[in-house]
């Protein structure tokens, strides 16, 4: 899956109850937002592994200082998935190619 920053900040905006997406960017600091508290952090997450397909961890918003740091760390588990799906892929025959996947 694609993604980019600005829909990765649009839909990280989309997870606060009043906040005005001309406030934020990729550089805000989001956890010095007003409106910031535990609940839209498990929000974000929720957001991130609906939207995007991936898991992140309380620490991986915890490490993050500004929206751009967690859109990095997704990208990350993005290609961390794909490069697992690449090397878990094998062709069994090459007269009658088979591929057998193991699921992530």
């Amino acid at each position: 899956m694609q993604m980019v920053a600005e829909q990765f900040v649009k839909d990280f905006v989309s997870v606060f109850d009043n906040a005005d997406l001309s406030d934020f960017t990729a550089d805000t600091r989001f956890k010095e937002h007003e409106e910031w508290s535990s609940l839209v952090a498990l929000s974000v997450i929720i957001m991130i592994d609906e939207r995007y397909h991936v898991r992140i961890k309380a620490d991986d918003i915890r490490n993050s200082q500004t929206i751009n740091d967690l859109y990095n760390r997704v990208i990350q588990e993005l290609s961390n998935n794909d490069a697992t799906a690449i090397n878990e892929c094998k062709v069994i025959s090459a007269e009658k190619p088979e591929v057998v996947t193991k699921k992530i």
